[in-house]
Parts: C-alpha cells; structure tokens; sequence
C-alpha cells in the first residue's frame, strides 16, 4: 500500500472507525484470554515452603528435612523432582531450594500472577472503552473517501479527501 493511500485513509473518518471498533474488538478479545490464561496459571497453584535440605545424616538425627525459608507461599512450580517427600502442618509441600537454584527454575508466585494479570486487563479494557469511544466519535463525523475505502451508496461518486 502507498504510503499517499494511507494519509488519504487516516483522514478518512469511516476507515478510522473501522479500525477503531476492530482493535476494540481485539482488546475485549484479549481481556478474555489474559483472564482465561490467570485462571489457568492460578489453579496450577499449591502451598508450598521453600527447604534448605539437610544431608541424610543430619535429617535422620533431627528428624527434620531441612531448614524452612520464608513463610509457605501459593506458588506455581511444574517440575515434580523439585519437591520433597511429606507435608508440613498447614498442608504445605515442601520443595528443595537447592534443587530449584541448580536447575534454574524461579517458581511463580500466584500474587504476582495477580498483580500483572490485573494490570493487563484494565490496560485492554481501557483500550477497548477509548476506541469504542473513538468509533463513536468518528462514526458521528463521517466522511467517506471512495475508492480509497468502502464507500456507501450515496458517496459512490465522491473524490479523495
């Protein structure tokens, strides 16, 4: 497309309002797959408490696995050797630090995924209100360019902006 065909449209106020409605479109689609895709990683979701593993001698003397980091976190882990035999007292699975820092896997906790997935769906929604708002806009001022666009039956015969 020439580059004079794309000013022509820009002026043209249907084009305008035809993108305007299809990136609103796009933006109440992506809303839906950004809060389909938080629930999904949200359910993969378990207690968990991160453990300085002791060696087996030192965990049989004490009767403990190891030493606890943190408090239990709602954290989002996929690799199953990452984790430790037994539970804690609130229900929590205990997973190996070491194991975690030496195969470079950064668990993902769920109040992250939280905080950015609310962030993307007010940014696609407000996306979506300020292009249905700008379709609104330039659907009151229309103005066809013709040929360059779809034109309406009554606007056959107009010339280029």
């Amino acid at each position: 497309m020439k580059l004079a065909t794309l000013i022509n449209n820009a002026k043209c106020t249907s084009c305008v309002k035809n993108i305007s409605m299809m990136l609103a479109v796009m933006s109440v689609l992506g809303l839906i797959v950004a809060a389909l895709y938080q629930s999904n990683l949200e359910s993969k979701a378990t207690l968990t408490q991160r453990i300085k593993p002791y060696d087996s001698a030192t965990a049989e003397l004490l009767g403990e696995i190891g030493t606890p980091i943190g408090d239990p976190q709602l954290m989002i882990i996929t690799d199953p050797k990452a984790f430790l035999p037994g539970k804690g007292e609130q229900g929590q699975r205990f997973v190996n630090d070491e194991y975690l820092k030496s195969n470079g896997i950064y668990p993902l906790q769920v109040k992250t995924v939280a905080f950015v997935g609310g962030i993307v769906k007010l940014g696609l929604l407000g996306m979506a209100a300020v292009m249905s708002i700008a379709a609104w806009f330039f659907g009151r001022r229309m103005k066809s360019c013709g040929a360059a666009c779809a034109p309406r039956p009554e606007e056959v015969e107009a010339q280029h902006c």
